[in-house]
């Protein structure tokens, strides 16, 4: 089997590594990928963003993001992770933007669709709320449950 250059970095990631994956991907200033990892820019800013992320560092890992959909603009895990870290820092109707786009590519991802519920929420928009949550089958089990949950909050609002 070959290896390719992110196998290292996911080793690094799996042990939380987080500093040494960013001093090998990133350049000095912060803002290019390094070679070889820019093979693939929007994996490797998915990464960098979620490194960002995980530290509490949003509006760093918001334009991660940002760059890795500009890599792969149809990536729904990349706007997904930019829907969240703009919920973050209390910016709802920028991850609801998101979040309605990713559902054109994907109408029916109850991940998608309890985010944005969740964005509608945030801002007072409970009916809507509402609406999305009672999308989510109850197939989908752990998204259910929190949508139940949800339900029961937004009617209380």
């Amino acid at each position: 089997m070959k290896k390719d250059a992110f196998d290292f970095i996911h080793e690094l990631l799996r042990g939380k590594n987080y500093n040494n994956v960013l001093s090998l991907m990133l350049d000095d200033k912060k803002n290019r990928i390094k070679s070889p990892y820019d093979s693939d820019l929007n994996h490797a800013w998915y990464i960098i963003g979620d490194i960002y992320f995980e530290n509490g560092n949003y509006e760093s890992a918001i334009h991660a993001f940002k760059q890795a959909l500009i890599a792969w603009p149809m990536d729904k895990d990349a706007m997904l992770a930019l829907a969240n870290s703009y919920s973050e820092i209390a910016m709802p109707d920028k991850a609801e933007k998101v979040l309605r786009d990713a559902l054109k590519l994907d109408p029916k991802n109850p991940l998608l669709l309890y985010n944005l519920a969740n964005s509608l929420f945030d801002q007072g928009n409970y009916q809507d709320s509402i609406i999305l949550y009672e999308k989510i089958e109850k197939k989908d089990d752990e998204v259910y449950e929190l949508a139940q949950k949800n339900i029961k909050r937004a009617k209380y609002k």
